[in-house]
């Protein structure tokens, strides 16, 4: 059986369980956004780290995101790491083996293929990319 859709949900910590689980099996690609901060949904966000991607404490990530830790673009693989207090605009594309930086911020629908130092901005103008330190 084949499902294909979209699903909204209330960052209710039982429904973000469910959401992290049904991602993890789903064939293709998963978006979740309003996920539960609660300590029992942070430890099953822990276990799908297994999966190669690592989200730290507050880090953020908004909606309709791609994290890849496979991809069939020049057959990459790698972990994925978002720092504590990162945070990802919506839209984003980060690619297999990049680490975003701590307390660093990405702009809305940017193309991450290199890794984002610490206390950075990232910020993409048409088809510039502009980084500057963070204050």
């Amino acid at each position: 059986m084949v499902i294909k859709g979209t699903l909204t949900f209330s960052g209710d910590k039982s429904i973000s369980h469910r959401a992290l689980m049904f991602s993890a099996l789903a064939d293709g690609e998963s978006r979740i956004s309003n996920l539960s901060t609660g300590a029992d949904v942070q430890s099953t966000r822990k276990c799908l780290e297994a999966c190669g991607v690592e989200i730290q404490d507050d880090g953020e990530i908004g909606p309709h995101c791609s994290i890849l830790s496979h991809s069939s673009i020049g057959n990459k693989e790698g972990r994925v790491a978002i720092k504590k207090g990162a945070k990802i605009g919506a839209y984003t594309l980060i690619m297999p083996g990049v680490t975003v930086g701590k307390n660093s911020l990405v702009s809305a629908y940017s193309y991450i293929d290199k890794d984002v130092s610490d206390n950075k901005i990232y910020k993409k103008i048409g088809w510039f990319q502009v980084i500057t330190t963070r204050n």
